[in-house]
């Protein structure tokens, strides 16, 4: 027997040992197989419940109450993307309707860059009369400091923007440019600590978006506490040059920004 067991290994050492690699291969696609089937068979077990939840959370993006930003569904501020990404680039059969305090808020968080935290939300609606006056402000909470943010968005018929030369006023200066995406930009300097950064993008479909910067907060207790800039300069022409933002947005994204956050305090 001992005699047969050392012929057995002295053949066996003299063959070439069969190869590994499709053995391996074919193993590991069993395996990812198994897991996938493993995966679809949990997810079917739960998404009928889930389905609810889930088109919730891509309308909301995940968004904490005045302390976080959600997943952006628009460009991120001051990223070279179309203009026209966003809200306003949902289902096409989703109607469109005019945009509340609510859904321009969401619409502006969601274009912000980073992850910091934002608070002190309030909005203002627009004068059914005039159509004017719908706006957004938010407190940006940067490792500098805390910013106030304020967007106003008009139909272009109603934008106060006539921005053809630079121009100079004292300490108010204004620069006239135009975006990566032909839209007119007019930024202006030294207004007031509320705006001491304006500036005014003209969208291709004629709406206007303000976005003002502050050096200071809101008035409060008799005074503005002092403030840092939200955002740089570019940061806020890709914001207002963001079509997301605009007078009118999709019904559903309206719909669900309006059930989260209710009804905004106003902002003078």
């Amino acid at each position: 027997m001992n005699e047969f067991r050392s012929l057995l290994s002295e053949e066996l050492s003299a063959t070439d040992p069969p190869p590994l690699g499709n053995l391996v291969g074919v193993a590991t696609l069993h395996g990812r197989r198994a897991r996938r089937a493993r995966t679809v068979k949990a997810i079917g077990a739960v998404a009928g419940s889930a389905f609810a939840l889930t088109a919730a959370a891509v309308l909301l993006g995940g968004l904490a109450t005045g302390a976080t930003k959600p997943v952006p569904l628009g460009a991120a501020a001051g990223a070279a993307s179309d203009p026209a990404s966003g809200a306003a680039s949902a289902d096409p059969g989703d109607a469109l309707v005019d945009t509340t305090p609510a859904a321009l808020l969401k619409a502006v968080l969601n274009a912000l860059p980073g992850d910091l935290p934002t608070d002190s939300n309030a909005g203002n609606s627009a004068n059914p009369a005039t159509h004017e006056g719908l706006g957004v402000q938010t407190y940006v909470r940067t490792p500098q400091g805390t910013g106030m943010l304020r967007v106003f968005v008009t139909a272009g018929s109603k934008a106060a923007m006539a921005c053809d030369a630079d121009s100079a006023r004292g300490s108010v200066k204004t620069r006239c440019s135009v975006d990566g995406f032909g839209q007119k930009v007019q930024v202006t300097t030294g207004l007031n600590c509320t705006q001491s950064t304006s500036v005014l993008v003209q969208h291709t479909d004629g709406a206007t978006v303000q976005v003002n910067l502050g050096t200071c907060l809101a008035y409060q207790n008799g005074g503005n506490a002092t403030g840092v800039l939200a955002l740089t300069e570019e940061q806020a022409i890709a914001l207002a040059g963001n079509q997301a933002i605009d007078v009118q947005m999709p019904t559903s994204f309206v719909s669900a920004a309006n059930a989260y956050f209710g009804t905004l305090p106003k902002f003078s």
